[in-house]
């Protein structure tokens, strides 16, 4: 059985004397470099788009950019947007200030410097969103009377989107209580809350009466000072052995906010909100009898 060597190809080309090798390594950096010059220009076009321009309206911008005052012919051949819709991007950069058109033949482009470019695309961007600000005042007065949660009557029952739904409805709610807000949490989110205290300072101070439940780990037990403050000031707090079933918060004993699962932040879940006397009393009879449970030297 005949065995079949494969020899290696040299490094130097035997008619040209050229080193094979350089030649490779010189290819393989370039279309490196290349790539990387591509990844570039993609980061430079999504900023414009960013900003309110189209893919190709960014496209041409830059390559004017980049190449001064031009002919629409260099321009399709440079800036990747096919030849029949450079005069018409073009034209529409022109429109938003962003490029001039030079009087010649062939007509020339001069694109504004990217210092101003960029500030026009700013400042109508801050024009779009004062706009956006003004319709949803509009839209919010307009709808409004049909959103009244007095409308809605005595019970109700909702599941509250976690994250910003879940903390809005918290906030809202701790402002409209008038005389108690019960809550059981993990310390995660205890401390959580602790951190954004200043909210919650001048509704306190307001003869409202909160009540905390805690439940922290063997690990969680150094107790930041910010707590022990505001517990000589503004709470009462007790501390579990056991993780609560649910994060809970009880408002005026009428109405409460309790996660869906168990979880040390309470805005990782999404929550059910009730606003009825039977399953509200329920909630608060669980929070009393764990209240009355935990000794005074517990809670110390």
């Amino acid at each position: 059985m005949k065995r079949t060597i494969l020899k290696r190809l040299p490094d130097v080309n035997p008619l040209t004397g050229q080193n094979l090798s350089l030649k490779h390594n010189n290819m393989k950096a370039a279309a490196w470099g290349e790539r990387k010059l591509l990844a570039t220009q993609e980061e430079d076009i999504q900023s414009l788009v960013e900003l309110g321009l189209t893919n190709s309206q960014s496209k041409v911008y830059l390559a004017l950019i980049a190449r001064g005052k031009t002919k629409g012919q260099t321009i399709w051949k440079n800036s990747g947007v096919a030849r029949q819709d450079v005069y018409r991007v073009l034209a529409e950069l022109h429109e938003k200030g962003l490029v001039e058109k030079v009087f010649a033949i062939p007509t020339e482009f001069k694109p504004i410097s990217l210092k101003d470019g960029l500030a026009i695309l700013l400042k109508n961007k801050a024009g779009e969103y004062a706009n956006a600000e003004v319709k949803t005042k509009n839209l919010l007065q307009k709808f409004q009377p049909l959103n009244d949660d007095s409308s809605l009557g005595e019970y109700e029952f909702s599941l509250v989107p976690g994250k910003d739904a879940t903390l809005l409805k918290f906030r809202t709610a701790f402002n409209e209580a008038q005389k108690s807000v019960d809550v059981i949490f993990y310390w995660k989110g205890f401390l959580d809350f602790v951190s954004t205290a200043d909210i919650w300072r001048r509704k306190l101070k307001r003869d409202l009466k909160m009540r905390v439940i805690v439940y922290r780990s063997p690990g969680e037990r150094a107790t930041p000072s910010i707590v022990r403050n505001l517990r000589k000031k503004y709470l009462e707090i007790r501390y579990a052995s056991m993780p609560p079933p649910a994060t809970s918060t009880i408002f005026d004993r009428n109405a409460a906010l309790i996660t869906t699962s168990p979880t040390p932040n309470p805005l990782e879940t999404p929550s059910l909100w009730l606003k009825n006397t039977g399953f509200v009393t329920i909630v608060q009879d669980y929070f009393d009898d764990l209240w009355c449970s935990l000794s005074d030297r517990q809670a110390a």
